[in-house]
């Protein structure tokens, strides 16, 4: 497959997206666009334009709307940083953008690329629940393939995980109630659930995670950290990622 074009424009250089832009850079072709202003590149349209923005209001929607009118065909996507989270209750986000925060684009940004895949070109008026539905619809069923521990205090949640796990193909048990000899993968659900002994590869599900936590995670077996609200489709695309890099999770199932 011929190497993507991205446009990246906004404070891409922050030190919150530099995972990010790593990624990228290894996948695409990045042609930096200056920030604020209107000006896009020549040459071949580019597949998506990125737009980083750590801090809400660094970048006005005329200069998005301006890149956008260069490249009319081209996916537009917003990465943001921590600041940005409350942007859409009490901000102005720009419209028609998918938004991917900073803590979760190992699974939002993949997905909101489609750099791989013939994923359905929605319109810029499509709603975040038409998006979520497409996703959902990508997601091939299969059969239980392995086990997963979820370590939290709540029966509500516990139900919500379990039938999550269950769509990625996995089955789900309750830390406490489990019968399991040894699972697979552990699901553990904010700080306050962290088990002291060492266990499988672990999935910290924390509210509105900070960078201060991923180091933290790190030193307690944590392989991703993932925030709330869970998505199906970043579960999936998460376990996809990890059987890839992690041999103790070979034996878990492919997802899309």
């Amino acid at each position: 497959m011929a190497e993507r074009t991205i446009w990246v424009a906004g404070d891409w250089q922050h030190a919150d997206f530099a995972a990010a832009l790593a990624w990228l850079t290894e996948r695409t072709r990045l042609l930096p666009l200056p920030l604020g202003e209107g000006r896009g590149e020549g040459g071949a349209p580019p597949h998506a334009i990125l737009i980083a923005q750590s801090r809400p209001g660094q970048i006005a929607r005329s200069a998005v709307e301006q890149w956008h009118a260069r490249a009319p065909l081209a996916r537009l996507i917003a990465l943001l940083g921590p600041w940005c989270e409350g942007e859409q209750r009490s901000g102005k986000p720009w419209p028609g953008i998918v938004r991917v925060p900073w803590s979760t684009w190992p699974t939002r940004l993949p997905l909101a690329l489609a750099l791989d895949s013939p994923a359905i070109r929605l319109p810029r008026t499509a709603t975040d629940a038409e998006r979520l539905q497409s996703e959902l619809t990508r997601l091939p069923s299969r059969q239980t393939l392995g086990t997963a521990l979820v370590r939290t205090s709540s029966r509500v949640s516990f139900d919500g995980l379990r039938l999550a796990l269950k769509a990625c193909g996995l089955s789900a048990e309750w830390a406490g109630e489990s019968t399991s000899a040894q699972a697979d993968l552990e699901i553990i659900d904010g700080w306050e659930a962290r088990p002291a002994a060492a266990g499988p590869p672990r999935i910290l599900l924390l509210h509105f995670p900070r960078p201060d936590d991923l180091g933290r995670a790190a030193k307690f077996g944590v392989v991703a950290v993932v925030a709330q609200p869970l998505l199906i489709a970043d579960l999936a695309q998460l376990l996809q990622r990890l059987r890839s890099h992690s041999q103790s999770l070979a034996a878990l199932p492919e997802v899309a």
